[in-house]
């Protein structure tokens, strides 16, 4: 099996031991936010901002599904591919991407999201199907990226990160005793940098339970293909920044194509403390105006939560 061939079995490893875990994916998913984010998304006719995991609201988004995975390699550091896993580990391509997420939840009328993610209950929640998100585009150019479930049960995710590492060790066997020159390593790094990502984004602390989400998540990193006689070396991926909780924040911009917005967008949840009578007309023109084909008897509803 040349490193190629072994590279795409690490990504279907990581998919089998992912999908052995899931429940299946939501038929719909909502994105809470709050009016601005609303404007935003629909005047720019369906803009998703995917950012930096390190500047989300919980400090430990990656830590904690890092340390699960660190510690289920530790527990297999007499295999002989672990030795060439902890090297790729170390490899500029691994290091040097940097994760963004966009987070939406299995919920569709939640305090907890409302108070957190929009305005204090006078934003809004949007309403996608799951199936529309896989069309989303970067720069005009489909993404490799993953809508996955987060599990917060402790004893789910030590399973899942062992299960995981095992696949990834049993791929990278056929190579242990071999020597791999700049462009397998390049590859291989890769590779596990989109499988890693996927699998540690998809674990939180269970205090986070009952926000029920998913996320998109997206890697952004060297190309896998060196030039002849080039050397690897760490780069720095092309992204937007804003200003934000965590000071500057790198974020990615991501697209529908031309008319899928309206097949993506399934309905639009107004927030329980959303009091002007005239919201619903106004998000309509907004819906109008995003080229949405059905605004004007497009589903919006009321959140029914209590809010005090």
């Amino acid at each position: 099996m040349n490193t190629a061939s072994i590279a795409f079995a690490l990504a279907r490893a990581a998919g089998e031991a992912m999908d052995e875990f899931e429940s299946g994916e939501p038929d719909e998913v909502f994105h809470y936010t709050d009016a601005g984010g609303l404007i935003g998304i629909l005047a720019a006719k369906g803009e998703l901002w995917a950012t930096d995991v390190r500047c989300m609201n919980d400090a430990n988004e990656m830590t904690h599904g890092n340390v699960l995975l660190q510690k289920a390699i530790e527990e297999r550091r007499g295999d002989p591919a672990c030795t060439l896993l902890s090297g790729l580990l170390e490899h500029p391509a691994f290091l040097s991407g940097i994760v963004f997420t966009t987070s939406f939840s299995s919920e569709r009328d939640l305090l907890s999201q409302w108070r957190a993610y929009a305005d204090n209950g006078a934003g809004f929640a949007l309403g996608f199907r799951s199936a529309g998100l896989k069309e989303l585009t970067l720069d005009g150019n489909r993404v490799v990226q993953s809508l996955v479930r987060v599990e917060y049960g402790a004893d789910v995710q030590r399973l899942r990160a062992q299960r995981l590492v095992n696949g990834i060790l049993e791929k990278l066997e056929p190579l242990g005793q071999r020597t791999l020159d700049a462009q397998d390593e390049q590859m291989l790094a890769t590779a596990l940098g989109l499988v890693l990502t996927a699998a540690s984004a998809a674990s939180k602390n269970s205090g986070f339970e009952e926000e029920a989400e998913h996320r998109i998540v997206l890697r952004s990193h060297q190309d896998p293909l060196l030039a002849l006689d080039a050397s690897p070396s760490l780069t720095m991926p092309v992204c937007q920044f804003r200003s934000g909780k965590y000071g500057i924040t790198p974020f990615l911009k991501l697209r529908f194509p031309d008319g899928m917005l309206t097949r993506a967008l399934s309905r639009i949840v107004m927030g329980p403390r959303v009091a002007a009578p005239d919201s619903e007309q106004k998000v309509r023109a907004l819906l109008a105006n995003a080229g949405v084909q059905n605004w004007s008897t497009f589903p919006i509803e009321r959140a029914m939560t209590s809010y005090r």
